[in-house]
């Protein structure tokens, strides 16, 4: 199994367990990606969120020393 489908399988886990998010960020590209019961999309604009409780982190600032 590639490192890509464990990664799925995890992240649809979290989310059948009746997590709201799942955050993923790929610190070689430095690109954080964002997975809901609606689908995943690109922080494109910089920012993880979660809307319940209403989160947000600056993807950049998990690369600050």
């Amino acid at each position: 199994m590639t490192a890509r489908k464990r990664c799925r399988e995890r992240i649809d886990d979290y989310l059948e367990f009746g997590v709201k998010a799942v955050w993923v960020v790929n610190p070689c590209t430095r690109r954080g990606y964002i997975h809901t019961t609606e689908g995943a999309h690109e922080a494109k604009d910089g920012l993880l969120n979660a809307a319940d409780p209403a989160v947000e982190i600056p993807l950049k600032s998990l690369f600050e020393p």
